[in-house]
């Protein structure tokens, strides 16, 4: 059996900031500037992130695989995303019940009307 369930990218809370990516190739730099070596590259836009830090031009962002970078602002966009997440029935009971309580955090955030 399988459950279709959204769940949040990362918990809320109100002062934590959601962007994406606006670009299909986003460089991730090291430090935030131009002159910082790119760590790695994302290749998927709408890609969600949050963000952690910023300075001057720049964002610190982490990903949902714990990733971390410093990206342009021109390359994100403000945007609340949700990632799809398909559940079976090998998840845990803790598993389904943190999806259950992501549905019900985005409902209040997003007003779903959940």
């Amino acid at each position: 059996m399988i459950i279709t369930c959204f769940l949040f990218f990362f918990p809320t809370y109100a002062e934590e900031i959601f962007l994406s990516l606006k670009k299909n190739k986003v460089n991730v730099r090291s430090g935030p500037s131009f002159e910082s070596p790119i760590k790695f590259i994302y290749k998927k836009k709408s890609l969600p992130i949050k963000q952690i830090d910023k300075k001057d031009n720049f964002r610190r962002i982490i990903d949902s695989k714990n990733n971390s970078g410093w990206i342009h602002i021109s390359q994100l966009k403000k945007n609340k995303s949700i990632i799809r997440a398909f559940v079976t029935s090998e998840h845990t009971k803790e598993q389904l019940k943190g999806c259950a309580e992501a549905l019900i955090d985005a409902s209040k955030e997003f007003d779903f009307g959940i």
